[in-house]
């Protein structure tokens, strides 16, 4: 996509506000989408804290953390204690259950880290709103809107500038058929009366 200049970009931001629902939308989509994979992650947690077995192991002196190296291409996994800075590596008897502690313990983080997006994005959802700016004029009485020059023109004051400069009744094409829109202008296709009542609707908000 080929991007705007400033000027132009301005431009376009002050006669057609903000592309006010885009962002909030892919947002709402990504919170829906982490309700989603938290509600999962949460039954699968509760079904391995209550699955036999699946006491979550730490070695034998309880402060220990399980660890996994590579010994000439092998993996190993053994019990490092943060404290002695000592090690023992896992018996194969106790592989079964390492496998279940480190899946447990990547759930955890996941499900913390899914709680912790969620929080955020609903704090900044329920502040966020792009339209506050254009409510700051909408907000004047008339007399300081009429000599106040707002950064986002009200819909309604870019539709009527649009009209003044691009007068109906201004084509001279000949044709048998012709469509009327509301304001009484008259228009050579449906199409065209569907864009004038279209802008009409939105300047107005309808």
């Amino acid at each position: 996509m080929k991007k705007q200049s400033g000027k132009s970009s301005l431009e376009a931001i002050r006669n057609y506000g903000f592309t006010k629902d885009v962002y909030r939308e892919e947002l709402m989509t990504q919170l829906e989408q982490l309700n989603i994979l938290g509600e999962e992650l949460e039954k699968v947690i509760m079904v391995g804290n209550g699955r036999v077995g699946s006491k979550e192991i730490t070695g034998s002196s309880g402060n220990e953390r399980i660890r996994a190296s590579n010994s000439n291409g092998c993996r190993q996994f053994y019990f490092f204690d943060p404290a002695s800075h000592k090690k023992r590596y896992a018996k194969v008897s106790e592989l079964q259950q390492i496998i279940v502690s480190a899946q447990k313990e990547y759930d955890t983080k996941a499900f913390e880290k899914i709680r912790k997006l969620k929080d955020t994005l609903q704090k900044f959802l329920k502040k966020y709103d792009i339209e506050e700016i254009e409510k700051i004029y909408d907000n004047y009485c008339e007399a300081k809107q009429e000599i106040i020059s707002p950064l986002i023109l009200p819909k309604e004051t870019f539709v009527k500038e649009w009209r003044e400069t691009h007068k109906g009744n201004q084509n001279t094409y000949p044709t048998e058929i012709l469509y009327q829109t509301a304001l009484g202008e008259n228009v050579r296709s449906k199409s065209e009366k569907i864009v004038s009542v279209g802008i009409g609707n939105n300047a107005f908000g309808r």
